[in-house]
């Protein structure tokens, strides 16, 4: 058990993040853009995030400079697709790449000069109050930073907006039929801006 705990809370932690990047690609895939471009926003966001906080000491000014190098990304990619029309695959490709090579800019620049590899505070773990204390599921999944926190907030949160709420219905309706949804009513152009926007900032 001593082995098999850590590694199972660690893998949790870990899972918490690729299951927050993949809510936000349904979204964009649900209202009709492919969210090829994912990796990109999370390596972007990753090293400038990394910079951010490795130069201001503050962990969570890194989170949200990771949320905002991920959100212009996606922006990138939404204008080129949505806007432009350019084909998704490619644009994503394209996203991907870009953030390839700026995230390879910037580690040389910033971190290379440095006499040793630098390193930045985490956020601090949160124990839930009674349900940390659990034997074996406590430190499984209770005694986490938030943000793994609020992925088990959002995966509710998202299937209920996707399927009992209006903005749901147009989420669906633009990725499944654009030109119905069109003459219905529906912003398609701005809800998929929306859509790709909030994978960026989840990415």
């Amino acid at each position: 058990m001593e082995f098999f705990i850590p590694l199972a809370a660690g893998g949790v932690r870990l899972a918490s993040v690729l299951a927050l990047a993949s809510l936000g690609e349904n979204l964009s895939q649900r209202a009709g853009v492919l969210g090829i471009g994912l990796e990109g926003y999370m390596n972007f966001g990753t090293i400038i995030g990394f910079a951010t906080a490795f130069y201001t000491g503050n962990p969570w000014l890194g989170l949200l400079a990771a949320i905002a190098a991920g959100a212009i990304l996606s922006l990138i990619h939404g204008y080129l697709s949505i806007t432009l029309g350019v084909e998704q695959m490619v644009s994503g490709i394209g996203i991907i790449f870009l953030a390839m090579g700026l995230m390879c800019f910037t580690f040389s620049k910033v971190f290379m000069p440095l006499p040793i590899f630098p390193t930045v505070n985490c956020l601090n773990p949160v124990d839930v109050p009674l349900l940390s204390q659990i034997p074996g599921i406590g430190p499984i999944f209770f005694q986490h930073s938030p943000v793994t926190y609020i992925i088990y907030f959002l995966v509710p949160l998202f299937w209920f907006i996707l399927y009992r709420t209006k903005f749901g219905l147009k989420i669906r309706a633009a990725g499944e039929f654009a030109s119905g949804s069109d003459t219905m009513g529906v912003n398609v152009y701005r809800v998929r801006y929306i859509c790709v926007l909030l994978s960026g900032v989840m990415g």
